[in-house]
């Protein structure tokens, strides 16, 4: 009864439409670029999604031998090689660029004094929060779905940029030891660069 009932949410012969529902798959029969030997089918969540409730796609075996694909929660597109494309381009940009900017600043804003400890920590904290991020990942695609989760990161990136552009000071051209003056200064950062060059 429930199969049935997950069945009928699942007629479509788009397969982003199909895809976007956490019940179906789309199941390509022969070439995954063959779209009209292809259906959306229920998909079955004790099998982790690896294959459906009916049809071809429920064939472990048929799935082994590739004469089938199942396709849960990804689409095969033409353009495909974009995504990749643009990860590549990140990649190559942010290493040089953004990358390293935590470590550089964590170098720079502290007193002699406080170094050693406080980096330890940004540190730690850092590498925590790859951690969450990654143990969380798979819960907010689901609850929030995969364009969800990404919104709320790009919110979440929105908020530090804001928070870094009015509290973190400028420090080009102050000397390292006069950074703990310049921290102690009030919060506004363009107030603190002013404060600084007079």
């Amino acid at each position: 009864m429930i199969t049935t009932l997950k069945c009928q949410h699942c007629h479509s012969e788009i397969c982003g439409v199909c895809t976007s529902r956490s019940e179906c798959g789309f199941c390509f029969i022969g070439e995954v670029s063959n779209i009209t030997n292809s259906s959306c089918v229920a998909a079955d969540h004790s099998a982790f999604n690896e294959m459906s409730v009916s049809g071809v796609c429920a064939n472990k075996t048929i799935l082994e031998d590739d004469f089938a694909v199942f396709a849960y929660d990804w689409c095969p597109y033409q353009y495909a090689w974009i995504s990749i494309l643009g990860l590549g381009l990140y990649l190559a940009f942010f290493s040089p660029g953004m990358g390293p900017m935590p470590w550089t600043i964590n170098s720079e804003i502290y007193p002699g004094w406080a170094r050693s400890t406080c980096t330890s920590i940004t540190t730690a904290v850092n590498w925590a929060s790859n951690l969450l991020v990654s143990l969380t990942f798979l819960t907010l695609t689901e609850v929030l779905l995969k364009h969800g989760a990404f919104y709320l990161y790009m919110v979440l990136a929105a908020v530090g940029f804001l928070t870094f552009y009015f509290i973190l000071p400028e420090t080009r051209g102050v000397p390292l030891e006069n950074m703990e003056r310049l921290f102690s200064k009030p919060f506004c950062s363009r107030q603190r660069r002013e404060r600084t060059n007079t």
